[in-house]
């Protein structure tokens, strides 16, 4: 048996014919949903002391290649438990802008334009007969602008829009 560890988690391993006869285990009858399988990799695991080394979290991928001499090579992936966490960063709020008609809604656009403030891409929609902007990322600036043409609409989120408005199009406010 050779074995070499490829990484902190990634070892191969060769076995001869002996050694799979020994092990009672061919590369076709090697399967992990199979106790004769399962039995095979947790004694290579203890015969390599990998288990003490890498404290995997039970996941295990095995990946074998046959060898011409009726042995087999296993590349042995083994889990460890890592918890990420991950914060989305998110600049600015979004600003979702509601207008009782188009024209309103336009109106707002032009005038975010005119000011040459602001570089966005917004997508309007239309959702229970109104007309909503959705600004992601926006400046506080752009909530004064909007309270001229319509209303900042705090109850709606983007879900909403996605799953219930109907999309009109997208518009670049710069």
């Amino acid at each position: 048996m050779t074995f070499e560890a490829l990484n902190g988690n990634v070892f191969l391993v060769e076995l001869n014919r002996a050694e799979m006869d020994e092990l009672d285990i061919t590369y076709e009858t090697l399967n992990s949903e199979t106790e004769q399988g399962r039995r095979a990799i947790n004694t290579l695991l203890h015969r390599l002391d990998i288990a003490k080394q890498s404290r995997p979290d039970g996941k295990i991928i095995v990946e074998a290649l046959p060898t011409e001499n009726g042995g087999c090579f296993f590349i042995l992936t083994l889990g460890k438990s890592v918890k990420r966490r991950y914060k989305l960063k998110d600049e600015h709020a979004p600003l979702i802008f509601t207008a009782e008609c188009l024209n309103d809604a336009l109106d707002f656009v032009s005038a975010v334009k005119k000011s040459g403030k602001f570089r966005h891409k917004c997508k309007l929609y239309e959702l229970d007969g109104k007309h909503c902007l959705l600004i992601d990322n926006a400046e506080p600036q752009l909530f004064d602008i909007a309270s001229e043409f319509g209303t900042k609409n705090e109850r709606l989120s983007r879900e909403i829009l996605y799953e219930h408005g109907k999309l009109l199009g997208s518009v670049y406010l710069q």
